[in-house]
């Protein structure tokens, strides 16, 4: 559930962030959001989520910061980081439903 949180910040920012900067069509600006949106979440769940748990203590330049404990591919990894994977992709396959319901009920409960 962390990861898709920051996932969800993530999007927010981005989308912020290239609308800051401001296109001359709508059709840019959306392809934009898209393309960086697409780029940080593919960054932040596929590899940052493999490197933090990948044990590479036996690399030529050793990173203190990537001593996980899944040296490879093995069951230990599909249990784990193959479950959180397929867990967010899921949710971000559903969210778009979830976050269109939601704003059509706060505009309903605002109406009220």
């Amino acid at each position: 559930m962390t990861l898709v949180t920051i996932n969800y910040i993530i999007r927010t920012v981005a989308i912020l962030l290239v609308t800051w900067v401001g296109y001359s069509t709508k059709t840019q600006l959306l392809y934009e959001v898209t393309l960086v949106t697409f780029f940080c979440q593919f960054f932040n769940v596929g590899f940052l989520l493999m490197l933090t748990n990948a044990n590479l203590s036996e690399q030529p330049l050793p990173f203190n910061i990537f001593n996980g404990n899944i040296p490879d591919f093995n069951s230990l990894w599909f249990r784990t980081i193959a479950n959180t994977l397929v867990q967010s992709m899921i949710f971000n396959a559903f969210f778009p439903l979830i976050d269109c319901f939601v704003w059509w009920a706060l505009r309903v409960f605002y109406r009220c």
